[in-house]
């Protein structure tokens, strides 16, 4: 059995917070076996223990600790997840907000992050957050169950990331999610930044790094390593290969130095030299890897933070006499975590405090054989609000060392700035940037992480590199549609041009005299974009347009009240003379078969046309023949995947989506409301961000499924195809999601909606314009693939049905089963005069009258 299973049987009680609980505590291995080797120091949670822990969490309304988090991760939604022992679904959720939680469970000072702000903490112990987000990471790991984040369509975008450590991996993610392509430059020869050149084994094992940074490669990362940016190549290099932006998160490298006396002697390391030796070159396995390292007797570490800790408890795994790390302020101000502190203390690192170097002293032969100190007192606080450390006179002494450490910090290489024209720096160094979106002083390059800071924790850089990519995306993005948009609108003022000769003045007035439209002149005197144009096509017999309705988004209404102003024979004589030339007459007289029982006469009359003011902006006719008469409405098709016809989505295991127009002239905008039977499309609702919050989950489920629809038949109507058909009301609104407009017609054929709704929708708001954007991507693609799958499903069910009735469909249509077979998606296209469609009519009539007694489409082309 699952422990998790184990454990939520033998806990009914569990979705009752039980935060008076004692904390769970994290299983560490022995102190005195753990410092001779470099294994992991700390265990995990077992299942049992990570319930339990989590069943604490009171699942608060406002939770404070995503405020407390650098990259906001939605700690109660991962947490509760695990108090239910669905650890797949936790690992699920909290990847939605993190790339590397393997790495965030490990190393991040939650204990002044997101734990210190925690409810439960005011009263009991706050609830172990890092220690339940490594236990799901590593539960990913070890179950096999790690899987690549879904990424968004490719923008086209080129984005160079500089720094693979926890700024520049964030980074990458989030634009690969984004559908950015990404390259990241790194110039060791393994990616990880300090994550493997600086955070020791015993606390983070590079195997997890590895994995993390492959699962980037899945996503499509691309790494290059050995590349120093500034050397190898510089930042306007990457924008001459075509990069579109650059983000920076480069690191604080070059490490600070006490500026004593003998501090180049032998043996005197900086922090940055001996772990990377250790960590990333493996010195400690000499001979197996190449790189030695001199770790003496008796060493000294000087500092207080992390950096300084993991130095200390390095140097004690390779079997010195003794290791003191050496601090001039008192262990209250020491910057370094308690766990840091309490591991290092029992693994035997000796603490020195309020005491300070003074010189480092010379064996005679160029190495350290000691170390000068003075102790010191605290004074009042300075800048950084600790109290200033005083030396005291009289007090200096001799420590007899062979190996010192110095990390006391350390700064950005400068080499970045120095050969990018462009970019500022600090007088620290660090390059300057808002804090909000990594912007720097030159356009397109972002930045994050320590090149900003200086040098901070991992769980920072992250947060930055976070901050950058929603920055960067938007930078990108923008660009793009505003150059996009300027396309479509050159589109859009070309599009609806027509191909027919221009008619003269005296032309024109003199054919429309003929069709007897009153007052030519005023007809002819609009001031509309293209209304010339507009005007020859109407006149034109062969035009495809049935009527000249689709002029632009804003003169539309105008010109089909032109139109509808034409007195009535008018209209049906223009009407009547596209009848041929679009295939819209042969569609109404297989129409008017089927409803009537009997053919229309070859020159049957159109007894009235009426332009209708709905969201499809269709136009409604009257046919008579003798005493009997038929009202259909004509559509144009001007989507590529367009479904318009229910009953082929209901056969195929699609709940179409029924449109319900509702006209309100006050407005000016097209909304869709969800209503039981489908969607009500109106023009007086307001595209508001809390209706569009509300609305876009259904919308997006009905356009993943018509889409997958459509892709599976492989169906495709062009702006010259018509719909007509008797029940108006079965007509799919289009796709849904292209009644976003700010007018309700129907012509979409070169709107881009994925790029432009959400700033329609959310014009002032970037940033839930881009979570909504990424939330639609996942939602459409999610969708999509289920209704894919669905559908083949019922395909395959409609293919045994017919293969039962083999001898009926062979002897009724003269073709054999597997040909017929091949073009039955063509017959979903409901060409009335297809001899297929005749075939299953004939032949199968229960599953014909299930599948098509709803919509005739007519496409003009010639179909075999």
């Amino acid at each position: 059995m699952n422990p998790s299973e184990s454990a939520v049987e033998r806990n009914p009680e569990r979705r009752k917070p039980q935060p008076a609980r004692p904390r769970q505590v994290m299983p560490e291995r022995p102190p005195l076996e753990r410092n001779r080797d470099f294994a992991e120091v700390a265990t995990g949670f077992t299942a049992e223990m990570a319930i339990a822990e989590s069943e604490r969490c009171l699942q608060c309304k406002k939770p404070l600790c995503i405020q407390g988090c650098p990259v906001g991760i939605d700690i109660p939604a991962f947490l509760r997840f695990i108090a239910d022992g669905d650890f797949a679904g936790s690992i699920n959720r909290l990847k939605e907000d993190t790339n590397l939680p393997a790495i965030c469970g490990r190393v991040c000072p939650q204990e002044t992050q997101c734990e210190e702000k925690c409810i439960v903490g005011k009263r009991n112990q706050p609830i172990a957050i890092g220690a339940l987000e490594r236990f799901v990471a590593d539960w990913e790991r070890e179950n096999g169950a790690v899987k690549t984040p879904v990424v968004s369509a490719q923008t086209g975008k080129r984005v160079a990331v500089v720094g693979s450590g926890p700024a520049g991996l964030t980074t990458a993610g989030e634009l690969a999610r984004r559908g950015h392509a990404v390259t990241v430059f790194e110039a060791l020869h393994e990616p990880g930044g300090v994550l493997v050149y600086g955070i020791p084994e015993f606390r983070l094992p590079k195997e997890i790094v590895r994995r993390e940074v492959d699962g980037l490669r899945a996503m499509g990362v691309e790494i290059r390593l050995n590349t120093i940016v500034g050397r190898s190549l510089t930042i306007d290099d990457m924008f001459a290969q075509g990069f579109d932006a650059v983000f920076v998160g480069s690191g604080a490298g070059l490490p600070h130095f006490l500026g004593i006396p003998g501090e180049n002697l032998n043996g005197v390391y900086s922090a940055n030299e001996f772990l990377t030796r250790m960590n990333l070159m493996k010195a400690f396995r000499f001979p197996d890897y190449h790189t030695p390292i001199h770790v003496g007797k008796k060493i000294a570490v000087f500092g207080g933070g992390n950096t300084a800790m993991d130095a200390a408890r390095t140097a004690l795994r390779m079997g010195p006499e003794s290791v003191k790390l050496i601090y001039r302020r008192s262990e209250a101000e020491m910057p370094a975590r308690a766990e840091e502190i309490h591991h290092g203390r029992d693994e035997g690192v000796e603490f020195v405090t309020l005491t300070a170097p003074v010189e480092f002293l010379d064996d005679g032969k160029g190495w350290v054989a000691g170390v000068k100190i003075i102790k010191m007192e605290l004074g009042e606080p300075d800048a950084s609000g600790r109290r200033r450390p005083v030396p005291i006179e009289g007090s200096e002494e001799i420590i007899e060392i062979d190996t010192a450490v110095i990390a006391i910090g350390n700064s950005p290489n400068q080499l970045i700035p120095q050969t990018t024209k462009g970019l500022e720096t600090t007088r620290h160094g660090t390059l300057i940037a808002n804090e909000a979106t990594g912007e720097t002083t030159k356009t397109g390059v972002f930045a994050g992480g320590d090149v900003v800071t200086g040098a901070a924790t991992v769980i920072q850089a992250m947060g930055a590199g976070k901050a950058a990519a929603a920055a960067i995306d938007d930078f990108l993005m923008k660009r793009a549609n505003a150059e996009e948009f300027r396309q479509y609108r050159e589109k859009l003022s070309g599009f609806f041009l027509v191909d027919s000769p221009r008619r003269t003045p005296e032309e024109r007035l003199a054919l429309l005299r003929s069709l007897g439209v009153p007052g030519p002149e005023s007809f002819l005197a609009k001031r509309l974009p293209q209304w010339d144009a507009r005007v020859d096509e109407l006149l034109d017999p062969s035009s495809l347009d049935m009527m000249p309705v689709h002029v632009s988004h804003a003169q539309a209404r105008y010109v089909r009240g032109a139109i509808q102003s034409l007195p009535e024979d008018v209209k049906a004589r223009i009407f009547s003379a596209k009848l041929g030339p679009t295939g819209v007459g042969e569609a109404i007289k297989a129409l008017y078969l089927r409803e009537k029982g009997v053919p229309l006469p070859e020159d049957f009359a159109v007894a009235s046309v009426t332009l209708l003011d709905d969201v499809r902006q269709s136009v409604r006719v009257v046919v008579q023949d003798g005493g009997r008469s038929l009202t259909v409405d004509v559509v144009r098709m001007n989507a590529d995947a367009e479904i318009v016809y229910s009953a082929v989505a209901e056969v195929l295991g699609i709940a179409h989506c029924r449109a319900e127009g509702v006209s309100a002239p006050r407005g000016d905008k097209a909304a869709v409301t969800v209503v039981p039977n489908g969607a009500r499309l109106s023009d007086d609702a307001t595209l508001n961000d809390e209706y569009f919050r509300e609305q876009w989950p259904f919308l997006v489920d009905k356009v993943a499924e018509q889409e997958a629809l459509a892709d599976f038949m492989g169906a495709e109507t062009s702006p010259d195809s018509y719909t007509v058909t008797t029940e108006p009301v079965s007509v799919v609104a289009d796709n849904p999601l292209e009644m976003f407009h700010y007018l309700p017609v129907s012509n979409r054929a070169n709107e881009p909606v994925f790029k432009l709704l959400f700033a329609k929708a959310l014009p002032d708001a970037p940033a839930a314009r881009a979570r909504t954007a990424r939330d639609f991507i996942v939602r459409y693609e999610t969708a999509y693939g289920a209704a894919a799958a669905r559908i083949k499903e019922r395909w395959n069910a409609i293919e045994a049905v017919l293969a039962t009735r083999k001898d009926a469909v062979e002897n009724c249509s003269g073709m054999k089963l597997t040909e017929a077979l091949g073009i039955l998606k063509d017959t979903f296209r409901w060409n009335p005069v297809s001899r297929l469609t005749r075939m299953y009519e004939a032949c199968i009539p229960e599953q014909w009258s299930a599948i098509g007694k709803d919509v005739w489409l007519w496409r003009r082309q010639k179909q075999a």
